[in-house]
């Protein structure tokens, strides 16, 4: 890491083969490129974790280099432990011990200058400039542990260097239930030197908890993409495809055998209309297998779905053009959904529980789609009659989404400006 460049540490959910978690980190590093020209004076570093990025077969300009961190001790330690049937509480123990020795070698760093056991970790947090946390739900009580390492990573990470920044972007908070987890999320949130949210309940949330930051409500980071779903939104204009869209989402909560007959009934409704209904994965094992839930459900008519579509196997660009084929579509994947609002395409949003119903729900009002069900509404709903007005009624809401964008940009770039040069005056 040249101390000429500016060093940026990017996390979130990425790279472990959902396509939602890496569309993003897509987004946020066509910005840093594109829209910032930061090429030339970024050393970008991310988990690198399943390597799913690598199948996009998205050309990075930058090498994506490998966090250096204690989860990278602490975790093959774990495993080993745990392959060998350690009882958990000793695995805890030991992880603690391990963390322990991590916080007296940062302690002599900082009296002594020397490390005697972490030092790759601590000079790595040393010669960062900021940390990045970009889009995603995984700061909620559903991954409580990831929040809490969240938590210790970044006290860590300014204990080692306290000019190091924080930020987040496009990220959703929640939901909580335990006064604990906000104990933590408080805490946590309070290092952040800009906090933009992708909803109003997580915005609502900060302001609840009194957290002295920079805070606004600006929406998904996959919106930062939009110029480019402009563009193909003019191709899909001059072309007359009659292709619908579906989604089944690999989630623990989603229950698809309780609303069989409706996704039976909504793949007959299309095929009665001439539609050529064509299947989205947002995921592949070992992430969120969305297609093998769509198999094992066995629904009758099945048969009718003509392609089925994968970003890993066929790649961003193939994928993203086959989808702007799409009339409209029918979903329960978060960025299903935010993705063809984006491109002003029309969807049946469903969600599945608190989780997704904050997700989806205040995705979409920022997007004032009007196609929003929980799973029981969708059962009392007529999907003849949802169709048809999609069809009737052109859903188009491209200058609503270009204000989202060009706000989200401007205040984005205005982040990056006050921070490089923040960054530049302390070198």
């Amino acid at each position: 890491m040249a101390k000429d460049r500016l060093t940026i540490l990017v996390r979130g959910a990425h790279d472990s083969f959902n396509f939602g978690d890496d569309f993003i980190f897509i987004a946020i590093y066509y910005f840093l490129i594109k829209d910032l020209e930061l090429g030339n004076i970024v050393d970008l570093y991310t988990q690198r974790n399943a390597h799913s990025l690598d199948k996009l077969s998205f050309k990075f300009a930058l090498k994506l280099n490998k966090s250096k961190e204690i989860n990278d001790v602490i975790y093959p330690i774990n495993s080993k432990l745990k392959t060998l049937k350690i009882p958990r509480v000793l695995r805890i123990f030991c992880a603690v011990l391990i963390f322990g020795i991590f916080l007296i070698d940062i302690c002599l760093f900082r009296v002594i200058g020397k490390s005697p056991f972490f030092k790759d970790i601590i000079v790595f947090f040393k010669n960062l400039d900021v940390i990045h946390y970009i889009g995603g739900g995984y700061i909620t009580d559903r991954w409580r542990n990831r929040m809490i390492y969240e938590f210790l990573t970044v006290n860590v990470a300014k204990m080692i260097n306290p000019n190091l920044k924080i930020i987040g972007t496009g990220l959703g908070l929640g939901p909580f239930s335990h006064k604990s987890s906000l104990f933590f999320l408080k805490r946590f949130l309070g290092k952040f030197d800009y906090l933009f949210l992708r909803e109003q309940q997580s915005f609502n949330l900060v302001k609840k908890l009194n957290v002295k930051v920079n805070v606004k409500c600006l929406g998904d980071d996959a919106l930062l993409l939009f110029p480019i779903f402009e563009n193909l939104k003019h191709k899909r204009d001059k072309v007359n495809e009659s292709v619908v869209a579906i989604n089944l989402k690999d989630f623990p909560d989603h229950n698809y055998n309780e609303i069989r007959d409706i996704i039976n009934d909504f793949l007959m409704l299309a095929d009665k209309k001439n539609f050529r209904i064509e299947y989205f994965s947002f995921g592949q094992n070992p992430g969120p297998d969305d297609y093998d839930v769509f198999q094992n459900l066995r629904l009758d008519n099945g048969k009718v779905i003509s392609a089925v579509h994968n970003p890993y196997k066929e790649g961003i660009n193939t994928y993203i053009q086959s989808l702007n084929k799409v009339k409209f579509g029918f979903g329960f994947a978060y960025h299903f959904n935010v993705i063809l609002a984006i491109m002003s395409i029309p969807s049946i949003s469903i969600y599945v529980g608190d989780y997704y119903e904050q997700k989806i729900k205040g995705s979409m009002a920022l997007f004032d789609m009007p196609f929003v069900f929980s799973i029981i509404d969708l059962k009392n709903q007529d999907l003849g009659v949802i169709i048809n007005k999609i069809l009737q009624n052109k859903w188009d809401e491209e200058d609503r989404i270009r204000k989202l964008y060009k706000n989200m940009v401007k205040e984005y770039t205005l982040m990056y400006d006050k921070l490089v040069k923040i960054i530049q005056s302390t070198r």
